[in-house]
């Protein structure tokens, strides 16, 4: 267990026999929808919904960022743990063949719990019991497809679950200050990767440098109040990215570059609604504007400030 197995005595607690035993209470229809509804907890749709709500979203965009600056942290303290203690995921008829990856603790549950747990918290919609009850369900969903699906234990769900809510936790005690929350995404990742871990550890890191210069940079200026123009700004940006992605993987596939990659990635993605001030004047956006933003404003939640 990379060098680490005295920290994990409870280890050979984590039988497989348990997912074989959930999976058999669950009926079927269930668990085809659990198989799908476990991607609430994928990475790819955590980022894409933190990006969308901070592009488009209303209201303070301190609280915007602050989403996104969670996501940041939750990737640092996943991947750090994953690749230290680097425990293989659960042997059963049921287990996707060669899931990449390790299985404590669970990225998807924790994910799940840091993100909708903040939403549950910054969002300025329903009352915040129901919102609160809503991220509850949202996230034992998650947990349960996970060990419903073979690719992790019971454990592995529950410490994600309750390493997603610290997260939640320790930004509340930082006031939801985004630099704050990305500096501390920023020590985990760095301690994670002197102490040996490489799963995902170079992407945290350069995304919380990313965040915390992003927001320095952003957080006195003016955003842009046109969605056209921060939609093409976001667009205008992702053969950059592709081509800066595609150099790196050919040429310079090693982990400063990754560094590098990920940061200027984490930056722009913060500076695109100043950025998009450049833009509004476009014939292409104002036609934009006027066809889809204006008549299908995005029905993004105010945050609460």
């Amino acid at each position: 267990m990379n060098g680490f197995p005295s920290l994990v005595p409870a280890y050979q607690f984590y039988d497989a026999q348990t997912n074989e035993a959930v999976r058999d209470v669950v009926p079927e229809p269930i668990i085809w929808l659990l198989t799908h509804v476990t991607h609430l907890g994928d990475g790819a749709v955590l980022v894409v919904l933190g990006v969308t709500l901070y592009w488009f979203g209303a209201g303070d965009r301190r609280q915007r960022a602050f989403v996104l600056a969670i996501a940041t942290a939750s990737l640092a303290v996943a991947a750090g743990i994953k690749g230290i203690f680097a425990i293989p995921r659960p042997e059963t008829a049921f287990t996707p063949l060669e899931y990449p990856g390790y299985s404590f603790p669970s990225a998807h549950a924790l994910g799940a719990a840091a993100i909708y747990g903040t939403l549950a918290v910054v969002l300025n919609i329903w009352t915040k019991r129901t919102r609160i009850l809503i991220a509850g369900i949202v996230i034992i969903t998650v947990m349960l497809s996970r060990v419903v699906i073979g690719v992790h234990y019971v454990e592995d769900v529950i410490v994600g679950a309750l390493l997603g809510t610290g997260l939640v936790l320790i930004g509340m005690y930082f006031n939801r200050n985004p630099y704050s929350v990305f500096t501390f995404a920023l020590l985990i990742s760095a301690v994670a990767f002197v102490i040996g871990s490489r799963e995902f550890t170079t992407l945290a890191f350069g995304a919380s440098i990313g965040g915390m210069v992003g927001w320095q940079y952003v957080r006195d200026q003016e955003f842009s109040s046109s969605g056209a123009a921060i939609a093409v700004s976001g667009i205008l940006a992702i053969p950059l990215m592709l081509g800066f992605r595609g150099v790196e993987l050919l040429l310079f596939s090693h982990w400063p570059t990754e560094i590098f990659m990920y940061a200027v990635l984490t930056a722009f993605v913060l500076a695109v609604p100043v950025w998009a001030k450049q833009v509004e004047d476009w014939t292409v956006v104002n036609r934009l504007q006027d066809s889809v933003f204006s008549r299908r404003q995005p029905n993004i939640p105010e945050m609460d400030d």
